[in-house]
């Protein structure tokens, strides 16, 4: 499995640069971004545990920073145990497997944002549900989201937020709620509401040469915006594709994959649009691809 993640060739309608191995940083899901000279990592699984997700080895959002190639612990900054408003089916009693999966972090000009899917495995629901913080540490937990999707039990991927200086400053994607790529937009934290047809319906932003896409990750670059997804689980198709306006979406190319290999986290880094990857398979390790779109 790690031999053929090695051979892949990625790209925006151009080929790879170049690739590096994160050995045990990464978990099922994380985030990158930049910060100075070095990267900060948040993930939901712990390097410090060998059990699988859902269970001890996802104690909440983790964070680890550093060089990619040797990132260090720095251990839970939002334990599972902040999540307030996922229950058990008595609508009382707070759900002891409530979790967060799928983190996506980003920056405003209040500091960090986090989005992440919360709820439980075993329940099958996952929700998006928000987290600020000042300094990438601290956080405060805010809650599912609020607005049109307030009152849908969903079980969704997205791993994918934009943040703008512009309307609408959040935009995040995911499926789960008929579409494959559904928008969820918003200005503030608390009403958020989805791109939708002339008729009313939720607006299918997948573009058409997708069977299906899942675990949704975006990034902007000079004005252009770059989505990777994976077509199923288990995957063995990755998918790419552009837009300049957040909403349509060209298709750029197909990667088919091993089994398990999931995209995990596109970010931006000197220029280049990179591809942070995880092989389910071999547990918590990581892959990163850069691009040259």
């Amino acid at each position: 499995m790690k031999i053929l993640l090695f051979l892949l060739i990625l790209s925006f309608n151009v080929s790879a640069r170049a690739v590096s191995y994160l050995p045990g940083y990464c978990g099922a899901y994380a985030s990158v971004i930049r910060n100075g000279a070095s990267f900060d990592v948040y993930s939901n699984a712990s390097n410090k545990s060998t059990a699988k997700c859902p269970g001890s080895g996802c104690p909440g959002i983790v964070k680890y920073s550093g060089p990619l190639n040797s990132l260090v612990y720095k251990g839970v900054v939002i334990p599972n145990s902040v999540i307030n408003d996922v229950y058990l089916a008595d609508g009382v009693t707070l759900d002891p497997g409530r979790i967060f999966s799928r983190p996506v972090i980003a920056r405003d000009g209040l500091g960090y944002i986090l989005v992440s899917m919360v709820g439980n495995y075993n329940g099958g629901t996952l929700i998006p549900a928000m987290a600020t913080s000042s300094d990438g540490i601290n956080w405060n937990y805010l809650g599912k989201f609020k607005g049109e999707p307030e009152h849908i039990n969903t079980f969704g991927s997205g791993m994918a937020l934009i943040v703008s200086n512009t309307s609408p400053r959040y935009r995040f994607y995911t499926d789960g709620y008929g579409p494959k790529v559904a928008q969820l937009y918003s200005d503030g934290y608390n009403q958020w509401k989805f791109v939708r047809n002339t008729n009313g319906t939720i607006r299918e932003l997948k573009p058409a040469q997708w069977t299906g896409a899942i675990f949704h990750s975006v990034a902007e670059l000079n004005g252009v915006y770059y989505m990777v997804a994976s077509n199923k689980w288990p995957v063995t198709q990755w998918e790419f594709a552009h837009s300049t306006n957040g909403i349509d979406w060209v298709h750029e190319s197909f990667v088919n994959v091993g089994s398990y290999h999931k995209n995990v986290s596109l970010f931006t880094d000197n220029g280049t649009v990179n591809n942070l990857a995880t092989t389910y398979l071999s547990g918590s390790n990581c892959y990163r691809k850069t691009l040259n779109p």
